[in-house]
């Protein structure tokens, strides 16, 4: 952006993100829910079922695997990392990424840190807070994102958990592959 009258030009040493200079602004505040989703989820005096945001209940039921499929067997990680059965919370920009294994109440756990802290952020400042707002989850969101799936679309790419596969889905297959073709 340049300003004539001062003879001076700024330049943003970040990639833009919607217009606005990067989107660091924003990851401040994702990033800070993640890390409290992640706290939350690995602490063993938080009850999911005592204490939970009031969108909880609009999360969709998890839908298990059930048509026969075996499990695949796991390979050797070619990266070690580290592997909690809680489970871990992750975000890229504004995509809360929660996975756990199903022992104990572990998904029950994952389908709610986040939301939760969500709530606790947003909360109004005041009891009777004059100016109207929506809700801080985007419920849009809540079953991409929120519900416990064995076979789950996260950024754009199709993670079937109970078969250890990731892949393209068809829509995306098919303009990738015309879009190779045509260059």
């Amino acid at each position: 952006m340049q300003l004539l009258d001062y003879d001076l030009a700024l330049m943003s040493l970040r990639r833009t993100f919607s217009g606005a200079p990067g989107p660091y602004k924003w990851g401040v505040i994702t990033e800070t829910v993640c890390d409290l989703a992640m706290a939350i989820l690995h602490d063993d005096e938080w009850g999911p079922r005592r204490l939970r945001a009031k969108a909880q209940e609009l999360v969709p039921k998890r839908e298990p695997v059930s048509n026969g499929t075996p499990l695949a067997q796991a390979k050797e990680q070619m990266v070690q990392s580290p592997v909690d059965p809680r489970g871990v919370v992750d975000v890229y920009i504004d995509d809360a990424i929660a996975t756990t294994v199903d022992l104990d109440n572990n998904v029950e756990r994952v389908e709610g840190a986040t939301l939760l802290v969500i709530e606790a952020i947003a909360q109004p400042k005041q009891n009777n807070e004059p100016l109207p707002r929506e809700e801080m989850e985007a419920r849009n969101k809540l079953e991409a994102e929120t519900a416990a799936k064995e076979i789950k679309k996260i950024l754009g790419w199709l993670f079937d958990f109970h078969r250890f596969l990731v892949s393209l889905p068809t829509n995306k297959f098919i303009a990738w592959s015309k879009a190779i073709l045509e260059w």
